[in-house]
């Protein structure tokens, strides 16, 4: 199922911001795999690694579906793909077919996380770039 109009467009926009399109092979999935670790990184800090890895097996379950070339990215434990994997894929596959993947799996990702919080937050806790810095969930009447 691809995802909305709209985190497909921010999904563009932030690889477009953080891992800039390259002829070569190695930059390429260097910085495919860069853009995926920051919002990986980002995620854990806001939404902790249950939460991270709840987010990203979802997507991933959800992508792969039209993207054989994510048979190719085993994740680890913690819902990260390999970043040698990543490397081997885009050899194998080419840079836009990998980048459709990743960015497919950021849409979803964004797609998501809009449902729960809000288009203004999801994007604040993709990428700290985009305006003001997240803060971690937290209800202080739990507390």
């Amino acid at each position: 199922m691809p995802a909305e109009p709209a985190a497909r467009a921010a999904a563009h926009a932030f690889l477009a911001r953080h891992a800039a399109p390259s002829e070569d092979p190695v930059y390429a999935a260097a910085g495919l795999y860069r853009a995926y670790a920051m919002v990986s990184t980002n995620l854990r800090t806001a939404v902790g690694d249950d939460g991270t890895d709840a987010l990203l097996s979802r997507a991933m379950a959800r992508v792969i579906e039209q993207h054989p070339t994510a048979h190719d990215l085993r994740r680890t434990a913690t819902a990260n793909i390999d970043s040698a994997q990543l490397a081997t894929a885009v050899l194998a596959h080419g840079e836009p077919c990998v980048r459709a993947m990743i960015e497919d799996l950021l849409a979803t990702v964004i797609e998501l996380l809009t449902r729960l919080v809000g288009q203004g937050l999801a994007m604040r806790l993709i990428d700290h770039d985009s305006g003001v810095a997240p803060r971690p969930f937290t209800d202080e009447r739990v507390q």
